[in-house]
């Protein structure tokens, strides 16, 4: 259960982050030599932390933050991270700075692994998304 607590009219969040940190690890780590999946609790807990709107923020930060955190990045978690990226910006969509810092994240990767066709089509299209939901931003904006 994700706590909150109204300060000065705002609902803060005062999510478990270890709890998400493991389930994140759990989905984009666990047995990463053998191509496996994460327990099904793993995965339910992480998209009820991208579908609650006060946790949908932290989940990606999360994702970006566990990426960054690793000595060496391998291509079977970049898939799963993108994956988990593809699959919940269509439904969960984040503000609209955690949009731009998830741009450039991605830009990140794309200097890291320039030479991998795979990932680059899975970065473009995962892109491609982000600019839309800005875009979004942008137009609600002048309403």
């Amino acid at each position: 259960k994700i706590k909150t607590k109204k300060v000065a009219g705002m609902a803060l969040c005062f999510a478990p982050t270890k709890v998400l940190e493991q389930n994140i690890r759990e989905c984009v780590q666990k047995n990463t030599l053998i191509d496996s999946q994460p327990s099904q609790l793993a995965v339910e807990k992480l998209k009820s932390y991208f579908s609650d709107p006060i946790t949908t923020n932290i989940a990606y930060i999360q994702l970006v933050e566990r990426v960054r955190s690793l000595r060496v990045i391998s291509i079977s978690i970049l898939h799963k991270v993108f994956k988990l990226l593809r699959v919940n910006l269509l439904v969960y969509i984040p503000d609209k700075d955690i949009l731009e810092k998830l741009d450039s994240f991605l830009q990140e990767i794309i200097l890291k692994f320039r030479k991998n066709p795979t990932l680059l089509k899975s970065i473009n299209y995962i892109r491609a998304i982000l600019q839309t939901k800005i875009k979004k931003c942008d137009q609600l904006k002048f309403f």
